[in-house]
């Protein structure tokens, strides 16, 4: 479902860029950007309830959901 909202927002906002005259190559672009194009997050560890298993999951996860880095604060 997250996916599928992000999918609908990406195409709706690239559907506005074609509309308001912007070229077809900058909306093709943005609704499917280049491989050196990544995703990252600021990912803050409070406290100490912090164990491997429990970062490995959360890294995992990420990954999977098409996040390439973070930035551990």
């Amino acid at each position: 479902m997250k996916n599928s909202f992000f999918n609908t927002s990406i195409l709706t906002v690239a559907a506005m860029l074609s509309i308001s005259g912007c070229n077809d190559k900058l909306a093709d672009n943005f609704a499917s950007p280049h491989d050196s194009v990544t995703t990252g997050v600021y990912w803050y560890w409070i406290n100490d309830n912090i164990s491997k298993e429990g970062v490995v999951k959360d890294l995992q996860a990420m990954k999977k959901a098409g996040i390439n880095s973070v930035f551990i604060g």
